[in-house]
């Protein structure tokens, strides 16, 4: 029976830095429900052009409004390396892209992805929580213009702990504020390959 005692020890320590979490109550009116969805015959945003930074692929966009428009950080694919983009627009439809804004360089970053991230408008600042490493964690990027970020040292949200359900990856982060809390949504992924949705 020790042996029984011991073991349910280690799995409790293993699941340590969970708990259990309910969503809070949202204060306010509910807004207007109804959407109009008008799909368009091209996409607004296609791939970059031959030999550019996002050639191969183009995705993930994090829309946020800004001075009566929008800018949108989105994921670039060179064929090898995968980066964070900015691109703005008036209207939501027509963007104009400004370049690539965030390559991996931090050394948990490794070389292959600074990229689907989750960009929210915060005070006076921009906050970038993005995927990076060959084993993805999550780090976070901070900007004054969407165009200069500066990094934390180390990920802000790292692997679970062994044998939980994102012991092997934590990937494509989302995050809301709610009631000055933020919430991030993320896919964690486990020994097995499977993927779940984490929060």
């Amino acid at each position: 029976m020790r042996w029984l005692a011991g073991l349910l020890a280690l799995w409790a320590a293993g699941c340590g830095r969970y708990e259990e979490f309910r969503l809070p109550v949202v204060n306010g009116a509910q807004a207007p429900g109804g959407y109009l969805w008008e799909p368009l015959a091209a996409p607004v945003m296609a791939r970059g052009a031959a030999g550019q930074w996002d050639s191969v692929d183009t995705l993930n966009p994090s829309v946020v409004a800004h001075g009566g428009g929008y800018l949108n950080f989105y994921s670039g694919f060179d064929g090898k390396t995968w980066h964070t983009g900015l691109a703005a627009s008036a209207d939501g439809l027509a963007w104009t892209r400004k370049g690539k804004v965030l390559s991996p360089e931090a050394a948990w970053e490794g070389d292959y992805i600074a990229a689907n991230g989750s960009a929210l408008g915060s005070g006076d600042e921009f906050l970038y929580w993005y995927q990076a490493g060959r084993t993805p964690r999550i780090g976070l990027a901070r900007s004054a213009d969407g165009v200069k970020w500066r990094r934390e040292p180390m990920p802000v949200l790292d692997l679970g702990p062994r044998g939980s359900w994102d012991e092997r990856g934590v990937a494509d982060p989302y995050v809301m504020r709610v009631d000055g809390a933020f919430y991030m949504f993320y896919l964690g992924q486990d020994r097995a390959r499977r993927q779940r949705l984490g929060i």
